[in-house]
């Protein structure tokens, strides 16, 4: 969930079928939806998608269009990330891979603070999936090499 001054965004389970997730715009103060935010595909990006009768000034303009900025940020960092990352650990299916590293990410660009902040969180987060991939390889060579002898 990610608050602003009049609303929040919650981001919706996922259908099967979807490579993106959609996000409800919740206002603050009546619990109600103001819209979504969900990939537009004739566009290849996120859009937002306001309830009919919903008045919108700039300043929660402004907050819709950083948020999907974000979005965007983090699904093409992730996105490639992902699947370099997959391939390179030898999975054989390198795309579910790619999707949930995809999702970790996302979960990390949401919860930060700034924009400063999210880079951190993620870059944090390689450094412990690289150690994790190095110690997978050394197990997978020591387990080679004991077998040999």
């Amino acid at each position: 969930m990610t608050e602003y001054k009049y609303f929040t965004i919650h981001e919706l389970p996922r259908a099967k079928n979807r490579k993106t997730s959609d996000y409800d715009v919740i206002n603050r103060s009546g619990g109600y939806s103001l819209g979504k935010i969900k990939w537009y595909g004739a566009w290849r990006q996120y859009c937002f998608f306001p309830e009919h009768s919903t008045v919108w000034n700039s300043g929660c303009l402004k907050d819709i269009l950083d948020f999907m900025e974000k979005l965007k940020q983090a699904e093409n960092f992730a996105t490639l990330l992902a699947e370099v990352k997959a391939r390179d650990a030898g999975e054989k299916s390198w795309q579910d891979k790619a999707q949930k590293w995809h999702n970790e990410m996302l979960r990390c660009l949401q919860r930060a603070e700034s924009a400063e902040q999210a880079v951190e969180d993620m870059k944090e987060l390689l450094e412990v999936r690289e150690a994790a991939y190095r110690k997978l390889k050394e197990e997978k060579s020591e387990g080679n090499d004991s077998g040999r002898a």
